[in-house]
């Protein structure tokens, strides 16, 4: 007999976590871009969605650390959609702030 060991984390949970991350901030690029930039209109409707996304996922999934993976994924999809690569996040990270001044 062997027993499988119940993880913190299902992938259906972590799939979904990832979706509303890239769905809120490709939606908040959108309204961006169709508000013809950033004016007051346009900011209020990007994070009025934004937050409306990021409410119905931690109501979707209740567990601790929801919102860190949210954050970090979403951090992930802002430098993708910037045109950086993931090599120079890592470097970003691993950076100390005493070499950053230097």
């Amino acid at each position: 007999m062997t027993s499988l060991k119940k993880r913190y984390w299902e992938s259906r949970e972590l799939v979904l976590i990832g979706v509303f991350a890239a769905a809120a901030k490709l939606s908040s690029l959108l309204i961006a871009l169709a508000g013809g930039g950033m004016n007051p209109v346009s900011l209020v409707a990007k994070n009025l969605v934004f937050t409306t996304l990021l409410i119905v996922l931690l109501t979707k999934i209740p567990k601790a650390g929801t919102l860190l993976l949210f954050t970090a994924v979403s951090m992930i999809v802002s430098v993708c959609l910037l045109g950086g690569s993931l090599t120079l996040l890592r470097r970003v990270c691993l950076i100390s702030p005493e070499k950053a001044r230097h």
